[in-house]
């Protein structure tokens, strides 16, 4: 065998393993939730994602765990791929970091998603207790007017703050450390919710 055909044959090998290692990118990257679940939708561009891709999820954003594999997806290599995932247990009232990981052990950018679990009082405080700030977080899909009443624990009113957003930032630098109440209610409506703000300055 010569020495021509043998590095012909190399060459082959070489371009062959060139093709199947086309470096890819992330070109979309898409987070929501949903019913306590994580939806995440990626599109990468073409090349090779025989690897699988892997979801990775951490509540610190430092120590990942992995939440969603897909095993053997190898992409496209003339054209870009979608793909859904789809974390259906994360942490529910705290911060949830994610990152994809896909061809050859290529990791994404970190995303945050705040994952709120209302329950029976359709509202929720994050963080609580808190220092600065904290959200008051509820359901408000038809943007009405809402109310929020704030009292200390002797029942006296402080404030009243209004929105049709379905979030309320509160300023908690203007009291004192303590235990403080609220109540939140459509304008104009004599039902409302309670609940209980902590507020302890570090």
């Amino acid at each position: 065998m010569s020495n021509r055909f043998i590095s012909f044959l190399w060459l082959l090998i070489f371009k062959f393993s060139y093709s199947q290692t086309i470096n890819i990118s992330l070109d979309y990257f898409n987070i929501f939730e949903y019913n306590n679940q994580v939806f995440v939708d990626i599109t990468l561009s073409p090349g090779n994602t025989c690897n699988g891709i892997k979801l990775w999820r951490s509540t610190d954003s430092l120590n990942f765990t992995e939440v969603v594999y897909l095993d053997g997806v190898c992409g496209n290599s003339s054209s870009s791929t979608s793909y859904n995932l789809v974390d259906s247990s994360p942490i529910l009232n705290s911060l949830n970091y994610y990152k994809v990981q896909y061809g050859s052990n290529i990791l994404s950018d970190i995303y945050e998603i705040l994952v709120l679990d209302f329950k029976e009082t359709n509202f929720q405080i994050w963080p609580n207790p808190a220092n600065d700030f904290t959200t008051i977080n509820f359901k408000n899909p038809l943007a009405e007017l809402y109310l929020l009443n704030f009292y200390n624990f002797s029942g006296e009113k402080l404030t009243t703050i209004s929105t049709r957003k379905n979030n309320l930032l509160f300023d908690c630098k203007k009291y004192f450390s303590g235990v403080y109440l609220f109540t939140l209610s459509r304008a104009n409506n004599n039902n409302f919710v309670s609940g209980k703000m902590i507020i302890n300055h570090l």
